[in-house]
């Protein structure tokens, strides 16, 4: 188990480490209620740069966020600190609509925002009493900070699996390796991973039937996923794996023209050649060359 140290040094944004490693300060010199400040200073941080990173992949609601702080930035003024504010206290709530945080993570993050006010507005309390936060419960906040949000890089569920699919049907869809990587495997929630790996898989080796409106055809289509899945091999050759072997039963039952198609697509892949034979063969050898029929060594 990581202890705080480490878990610090794994900070997704560099310029979030030192912020985080204050609030560590605070904590470690008795004086929780500045920890409390410091980590939430160090959440809203984190999710700014988060929020910049998304918009720079396109994401459009993160876009007008970034558009608002950006105005605030070039007036500083005060109309730009009631800005700032406004924006703050919406972080959250865009965090979860971007599910860069789940609900769960969300209310963890929620109570510490509450704690921070309580902590740098004495008066809230009744009666004038003031908040005096113990040390373990400025840790745990510390703690569920870093785990639910800071050392995660700004992944996605639901919408980075819609982006991929948007891309795929793009007119200028980018088959570039490290570009399909980056934009689809390294910032994609593992439920998500799994279902962009499954949609690659089917498309490309069962050349699935798409809607109209894509304006692409099925066989560009699976041509395209077949690129984007040998590209993720890359980063995750099991995950890639276990896709294609779930697709390749219904892959066996395809009409022979189809799968000869699919050879030719992924016939220099190495994961599909390599896939599992009905017959428990270890290794399907009608699958090395188009010009055979792919059914002979299974009929």
């Amino acid at each position: 188990m990581l202890n705080l140290e480490e878990r610090i040094t794994r900070v997704w944004h560099q310029e979030v480490r030192p912020l985080v490693a204050d609030a560590y300060r605070c904590h470690s010199t008795g004086t929780p209620r500045a920890a409390i400040v410091a980590t939430w200073t160090a959440v809203c941080a984190d999710i700014i740069h988060k929020l910049y990173q998304l918009a720079e992949d396109g994401d459009g609601t993160a876009a007008e966020v970034v558009k608002r702080i950006e105005r605030a930035r070039s007036t500083a003024d005060a109309e730009a600190v009631k800005t700032m504010q406004q924006v703050e206290g919406k972080l959250l709530q865009n965090a979860l609509d971007l599910e860069l945080i789940d609900f769960v993570e969300h209310r963890q993050l929620e109570r510490l925002q509450q704690d921070r006010n309580l902590c740098a507005h004495p008066s809230l309390r009744p009666l004038g009493d003031v908040f005096t936060p113990s040390g373990e419960y400025a840790r745990a906040h510390l703690v569920a900070a870093l785990d639910a949000l800071l050392v995660h890089p700004p992944t996605q569920g639901r919408k980075a699996f819609a982006r991929y699919t948007a891309h795929v049907g793009d007119p200028s869809f980018v088959g570039h390796a490290d570009y399909l990587v980056q934009m689809f495997a390294q910032r994609v929630k593992s439920n998500a991973w799994k279902q962009i790996l499954g949609i690659a898989a089917k498309h490309a080796m069962l050349e699935l039937e798409v809607p109209e409106d894509t304006g692409i055809t099925a066989s560009v289509a699976a041509d395209r996923h077949a690129l984007c899945l040998i590209a993720f091999a890359q980063h995750d050759r099991d995950a890639v794996r276990e896709a294609v072997t779930k697709a390749m039963s219904t892959f066996n039952g395809l009409p022979i023209q189809k799968q000869l198609k699919t050879i030719r697509r992924l016939g220099t892949f190495d994961v599909f050649m390599d896939g599992p034979c009905p017959r428990g063969v270890d290794t399907c050898s009608c699958r090395y060359a188009a010009s055979v029929r792919v059914a002979d060594c299974c009929s």
